[in-house]
């Protein structure tokens, strides 16, 4: 299904030799540019508080299509007592509501225009936690990172396999007849630990129709897992549909079920990137490399 190739950062500093054409999107949460504070700042443009979907962006051109809002937090003092270090976090994140005994589906989406023809590296960091007295009664899923429209190109799921302490990756890609591979997707990577920085980074190829590249990077060791699909497509299979819509927007999204499914899904790092060439471990190496080096290595903890 695909090959897994492991690495350490270190050995892909020499692929920064090469020219490497950057800078669609990406997003740090950090100020000036955004505010948070421990409580959270929204992010998004009101819907918890009762705004219209799609109104106009509180922040940065983040908006909630629908459901409810993102907001900034701040790393220290954070309502979800989320302690684990994010060597490339500086000072705030993004993530849902923090609301008790509500269902609430947090959503944070922004806009993206991308170069036609070219394919695209995604990038963000991550981390899942259950917010249960009882963690391990916790029930999937997590939080999702999809690229909208999402019924016409690609999403990233969440899942718990072992409720509040691990969970899995899973991407919903299609093989060349268009039939799903696996439900609700692919395993790319299993055992991922609750509480715990994560970077995830993905080149999708529209023209082809496939994903090319996957990257995960464990931001507390920085140790890179990458995968060559075999046969991975999006939505659509091996002929894209010409009705299918290009990627228009990405997505942010959390799940919360009342006080049975008190999940939450924290992204930082959001970034969205066409690049010039075929895209190999050297770029995805790159990516991670220039936030650690952009951001200030104060570590951060809650």
């Amino acid at each position: 299904m695909f090959a897994i190739k492991h690495v350490t950062l270190a050995a892909v500093v020499v692929c920064l030799m090469a020219s490497v054409t950057f800078g669609d999107f990406a997003s740090d949460f950090e100020a000036p540019d955004y505010n948070g504070s421990a409580a959270g700042v929204l992010l998004t443009d009101g819907n918890t508080a009762g705004g219209a979907p799609g109104g106009p962006a509180a922040q940065q051109g983040w908006y909630a299509p629908a459901g409810d809002d993102y907001y900034v937090y701040t790393y220290a003092d954070n309502p979800f007592g989320m302690t684990a270090v994010n060597p490339t976090g500086g000072d705030q994140f993004a993530a849902g509501p923090i609301v008790e005994n509500l269902i609430t589906y947090g959503r944070g989406q922004h806009d993206d225009v991308l170069t036609p023809g070219l394919p695209v590296l995604y990038g963000f960091d991550f981390n899942g936690k259950c917010l249960l007295d009882d963690p391990t009664t916790a029930t999937s899923y997590v939080g999702s990172f999809s690229i909208q429209p999402s019924a016409e190109n690609y999403n990233v799921v969440m899942n718990w396999t072992d409720p509040g302490v691990t969970y899995s990756l899973m991407h919903q890609a299609r093989d060349a007849a268009n039939v799903a591979i696996g439900s609700p997707g692919v395993v790319a990577f299993d055992d991922l630990l609750a509480d715990h920085w994560y970077r995830q980074e993905m080149i999708l190829d529209f023209d082809t129709n496939l994903v090319t590249e996957v990257t995960l990077t464990d931001l507390a060791t920085m140790e890179q897992t990458t995968i060559t699909p075999d046969g991975w497509y999006l939505i659509g299979g091996e002929t894209r549909p010409p009705e299918n819509l290009m990627p228009t927007a990405f997505r942010m999204f959390s799940f919360r079920n009342n006080d049975t499914n008190a999940n939450m899904m924290a992204f930082d790092n959001v970034s969205a990137q066409s690049i010039p060439e075929p895209a190999t471990l050297c770029l995805l190496g790159a990516g991670v490399l220039s936030v650690v080096s952009a951001r200030r290595r104060r570590r951060r903890v809650a």
